[in-house]
């Protein structure tokens, strides 16, 4: 439960809106391993791309642990996905 206070004042002081803190208690383990969890915000420049891909492929051969990514990796999975902006390659969504 400490954790989820902890998020719930960071969000607060950040003044984030419509932020809330969810317990890990009894859900941070599983078949007796811990599962690190990683936040991932994405570079957001095309030219800059591969340095998010880079970094989670560091990060994997790093730890024999299973590790769980979240957040905004700045990138879509498919071109369906795309609204306005500029064309993004084909290339760059596969390397996703």
């Amino acid at each position: 439960m400490v954790e989820k206070v902890v998020v719930e004042q960071l969000s607060d002081k950040l003044d984030f809106q419509g932020a809330f803190g969810v317990s890990s208690w009894g859900r941070s383990r599983a078949e007796g391993k811990v599962w690190p969890f990683v936040g991932v915000y994405g570079w957001t420049n095309l030219e800059d791309k591969y340095k998010t891909w880079r970094l989670i492929r560091h990060l994997c051969i790093a730890t024999t642990l299973p590790i769980m990514f979240g957040g905004d990796f700045n990138e879509i999975l498919c071109m369906e996905e795309k609204e306005g902006g500029s064309n993004v390659t084909r290339r760059v969504v596969e390397n996703f």
